[in-house]
């Protein structure tokens, strides 16, 4: 039987809206309404159908919230053991420490001593240092708990549990600036636990620029000491060089004299690799194929279909769109003939087809869409278009680089070949014939390897 305060219409609406109610949102909908108008008996019938159809644990949560208040029905057992229901399946942390923000809350149940108990659980919870982290934070706020000490205990039990370096270095900026958590002591520890974990420099010139950073821990002393350890395990040119390059950033300890001296060692390094090349200059090459990642702009004529502002009405307008796609080619030269042409190109990173030079191209087959811009047959930009009938095919009408080429490969008379390749970390790595690899420091690198092995022909 419906509340007598609610009007027929009234009624009629809401038995409407259930009808179509299908999901726990629905319902819960409804129920608000209902105890909003005044039929709190119906609407705690609602809320249990809204119970029955929650998907997860942010449903049950929110419909705890929902019966908790004052002006729905105010019924705190039922918060309880909603929000107790959703701590059950909770799927992640995140889940959690969501319906403690909503126990702890004056305005809501307020009940700091559940609140504990269901972040205890959050914390067995937790699958890595990063959900650890999570929960802390919520322990430690004052608006939450307020326990700095279990917060700092969490957080420890997260260093306890993390090795890998670049770990350590996700833990270390989720509590750095965290007082509740002693952060920067944490941070420290953290920095040496993963200091001690590897002899990558790669690994190693991360954690000196996390702690030379002014916005961790802003330490130039200790980042100058773990770069000497960096320097100690380089190995070849191109670490050298990423030292170098993180000795003379400002951010880091903006070293340009210490730093001029570590490239003066990286130039060394490479000219050694290129040096290895001498024993192959008997050899003849034949070819050199270069390999590009390239923009490219297709362009297809057509018929726009746009909107006139004065008339509000529709007209077509001919002109054609320019399709912006990402592509690749494969540049090839026939050595020793075509050696002028391909130093010219492979020197410049950015080049556009018309600065091309080559004996054979393959490549734009397949590309990638990035974006499109529209033209009158006048060249004018339409900012805005309704529909595009194109007319017949599109066609590559330009391409270039941005970057260079990713990989290098000169093929000799006796069928052998020396590769160079782009890496990350390089930014070259040559592999001479019989599989020996060098690292390369710089792209002026790569360009002396390929004029000394185009010398032999």
């Amino acid at each position: 039987m419906t509340n007598p305060s609610l009007s027929k219409d009234q009624v009629k609406a809401f038995k409407a809206q259930e009808k179509e109610a299908e999901h726990c949102w629905d319902y819960s909908s409804l129920a608000d309404s209902l105890a909003e108008a005044g039929d709190k008996e119906w609407a705690r019938k609602i809320y249990e159908k809204a119970v029955k159809t929650a998907d997860d644990s942010q449903d049950l949560a929110a419909i705890g919230s929902s019966v908790l208040k004052e002006e729905h029905l105010s019924d705190m057992d039922w918060a309880r053991d909603l929000y107790s229901q959703a701590v059950t399946k909770a799927e992640n942390v995140w889940d959690i420490t969501g319906v403690v923000d909503d126990i702890v809350d004056t305005n809501g149940l307020g009940d700091k001593s559940l609140a504990r108990e269901f972040l205890a659980k959050a914390v067995d919870k937790a699958e890595d240092a990063a959900d650890l982290v999570t929960v802390a934070q919520s322990v430690g706020r004052e608006d939450c708990l307020g326990d700095k000490q279990w917060a700092k205990e969490i957080c420890e039990k997260a260093l306890d549990e993390t090795v890998e370096p670049r770990d350590l270095l996700e833990l270390s900026s989720l509590v750095v600036d965290d007082d509740a958590m002693s952060g920067k002591e944490l941070t420290r520890r953290a920095m040496e636990k993963a200091l001690g974990a590897t002899s990558e420099v790669e690994s190693i010139l991360e954690i000196a620029n996390f702690v030379s950073a002014e916005y961790y821990l802003n330490d130039k002393t200790w980042a100058r000491q773990i770069l000497e350890v960096a320097l100690s395990e380089a190995e070849d040119a191109a670490q050298m060089r990423a030292i170098a390059d993180t000795v003379q950033n400002e951010d880091s300890i903006g070293d340009k004299d210490w730093a001029e001296t570590i490239h003066q060692k990286s130039r060394e390094l490479s000219e050694e690799g290129i040096a290895l090349l001498d024993r192959h200059l008997k050899r003849k090459p034949t070819k050199c194929v270069a390999g590009y990642a390239v923009w490219e702009n297709e362009k297809q004529e057509g018929t726009f279909t746009v909107l006139n502002e004065e008339t509000d009405e529709d007209e077509k307008i001919d002109g054609y769109r320019i399709w912006e796609n990402k592509s690749g080619v494969t540049l090839t030269w026939n050595l020793p003939g075509s050696s002028a042409d391909a130093i010219r190109v492979l020197e410049n990173m950015e080049w556009s087809k018309k600065d091309l030079v080559y004996d054979e191209m393959e490549g734009l087959e397949h590309s990638e869409g990035k974006s499109i811009s529209d033209y009158q047959v006048d060249d004018s930009m339409l900012e805005e278009t309704e529909d595009f009938d194109g007319e017949g095919f599109s066609e590559t009408v330009d391409y270039g680089s941005l970057y260079g080429p990713g990989e290098i490969t000169i093929y000799f008379d006796d069928g052998e070949e020396v590769s160079l390749r782009a890496t990350g970390a390089g930014p070259w790595e040559m592999t001479l014939p019989g599989g020996e690899t060098v690292k390369l420091a710089a792209d002026e690198d790569m360009m002396n390897a390929v004029k000394k092995l185009f010398s032999a022909a």
